[in-house]
Parts: structure tokens; sequence; C-alpha cells
């Protein structure tokens, strides 16, 4: 088998980077369970539908209803989803975001990192 070369990954293209998304943030949860949002508008996103079925790490299979593509340099506000994610989880609930008139749950959040290990893109799965 020969060595793969790890082929450059080109910035997302802005003109597909065509879309607004509202980030709901659970900041939140008292004690019967309402959790309270922190709404945050990110303008310059790609939502791409895509329905899969995938299994989770407690074997449930669950039916995926997109992945969100965010760009660290042109997506704005500039967000760290991970460190979102991370908080979401200390509160016990999860991301949720709004998108062409839909509101989706974050299933996961990905860092995508180009050929130098920087970060290239977030792919956020919605189900």
């Amino acid at each position: 088998a020969r060595m793969g070369v790890t082929a450059m990954l080109r910035p997302i293209p802005k003109r597909i980077l065509s879309q607004t998304m509202t980030l709901h943030v659970p900041s939140a949860m008292d004690t019967d369970q309402n959790v309270t949002y922190t709404d945050t508008v990110v303008s310059h996103v790609h939502f791409q539908s895509d329905h899969r079925t995938i299994k989770q790490k407690d074997n449930t299979e669950i039916q995926t209803t997109g992945v969100l593509f965010i760009d660290p340099r042109y997506s704005r506000p500039a967000l760290d989803c991970l460190a979102l994610s991370a908080q979401a989880e200390a509160v016990g609930a999860q991301l949720r975001v709004t998108i062409d008139d839909q509101t989706l749950t974050i299933l996961n959040v990905d860092a995508v990192p180009d050929d130098t290990g920087r970060l290239h893109h977030w792919e956020v799965t919605t189900v």
C-alpha cells in the first residue's frame, strides 16, 4: 500500500455559507427540568439535509436530519462549538438550532482539522 498524500483542505467557499441559524445554548435548568436557553444568531453557515441512521454508543439507532457546516473564518460570530457542547452537557440538556424555520437538536459536534492540525471547520450533526 502506498502512502496517501493528505489533500489540502481548501476553505469552504463563502458562497455556500449562505444561511443564518439561531443556536440555542442551554444556560440553566430549573428543578422542574425546564431549560433556559441563550440564543445566538450565527450567519454564514451551511446546512446540508442528510437523513442517515446512526448507531449511538448505547447501540440505539437514531435518525439524523442533517449536517451543519460552521466555518471558523466566515461564520459570525466565531464560536467554540466544543465548548458550547460541553456547557450544554454540564447543564444536562442538548444544544438546539433553528435553521430554515425548523428547530433541530444537535447530536454531536466534530472539529474537523486541516492538514496542519488546525481547525478547518465544525461539522454539527442534527437530529
